[in-house]
C-alpha cells in the first residue's frame, strides 16, 4: 500500500483531508445497490478521485486501496487522538 496514491499526503488531522475522506467514504457506501445505484456510486467515486484536494492522479481502480489505506491511517490517529474530528 506504499504506493498508494494519497496515502503520503492524507493528515488526518487537517479538517480539509478527513472531510474529503468522509465524503469518498460516502460514496464507497453507495456500492452495492441495484445496478442503477452503482453505477452513480461509480461516477461519484471517480468525481471524488478526480477532485481530491492534493491534485493527485488517482485511478479509480485503486478506489479500494485509498479508502483501505486512508481510513486505517485515520483511525489509528483517532485512537491516539490527534485526528481531527468532525463535530
Amino acid at each position: 500500500m506504499e504506493n498508494t496514491p494519497g496515502l503520503k499526503e492524507f493528515d488526518p488531522k487537517k479538517e480539509r483531508d478527513v472531510k474529503w475522506l468522509a465524503k469518498f467514504t460516502d460514496c464507497v457506501n453507495m456500492l452495492g445497490g441495484d445496478e442503477k445505484a452503482g453505477m452513480a456510486a461509480g461516477q461519484k467515486i471517480m468525481q471524488a478521485l478526480s477532485n481530491n484536494p492534493w491534485g493527485l492522479e488517482m485511478k479509480p481502480e485503486a478506489f479500494i486501496n485509498i479508502h483501505a489505506g486512508m481510513s486505517i491511517k485515520y483511525a489509528g490517529n483517532v485512537l491516539d487522538g490527534s485526528a481531527w474530528i468532525p463535530k
